[in-house]
């Protein structure tokens, strides 16, 4: 999956009306969010998973088969396969190529314009365009919500191929324990250091 750039800020916007508006008010009022999911990439099904975020702490992206698990913490990106018997530590910069940047600390939104679309059933649907910062990587963001939560992510890169994210048994706003940003390596488990600043790659 590839990882995606995604920004903004709640102090400062026009007003919106409709599924716009939703899309501020669940960013300003989420301080921690976990849901399972389902991804795919051009429409094929590939993984699922199940992603913890807190916001302006850290994040917990784990597959389920095969067994990868992508934890931020502060500066630190942790990846752990389980095939390899293998913890990869990298010290990152920023996140802003974190697909759901924009939930890990809502002040990202400030780099897209958000639109309204057309709804299909109870799904309000919005586009979010990046601004053209250069390190966007990214043409458009299409945003499905249901009840005001952005349960479907549409992600389409400027090599014209998208990854999309399907989310349910979504909670919101659950009190989230710091050990859940960390991976204990137990025995036979090896921990490499990265120690070359990086941005987030892809995965």
């Amino acid at each position: 999956m590839k990882w995606i750039i995604l920004s903004s800020c709640l102090l400062c916007f026009p007003v919106f009306a409709g599924p716009v508006d939703s899309m501020y008010d669940f960013l300003k009022n989420t301080t921690s969010i976990s849901a399972d999911f389902v991804q795919f990439y051009d429409d094929k099904r590939i993984k699922e998973g199940h992603v913890i975020i807190q916001r302006l702490v850290g994040f917990r992206w784990a597959y389920s088969n095969p067994r990868q698990i992508y934890v931020g913490f502060r500066n630190t990106l942790s990846f752990y396969d389980e095939s390899l018997m293998q913890i990869i530590k990298h010290h990152v910069m920023n996140w802003d190529a974190f697909p759901l940047s924009i939930v890990l600390n809502p002040s990202r939104i400030s780099r897209f314009r958000l639109t309204s679309l057309s709804s299909g059933g109870n799904v309000d649907f919005i586009r979010l365009v990046p601004k053209g910062f250069s390190s966007s990587s990214i043409s458009y963001i299409t945003v499905g919500l249901v009840k005001g939560e952005p349960c479907y992510w549409d992600i389409f890169d400027a090599t014209h191929h998208h990854t999309t994210l399907d989310f349910y048994n979504i909670v919101i706003n659950q009190p989230v324990s710091e050990k859940v940003f960390s991976i204990v390596a137990t025995s036979g488990i090896d921990v490499i250091d990265v120690s070359r600043s990086s941005a987030v790659g892809s995965f």
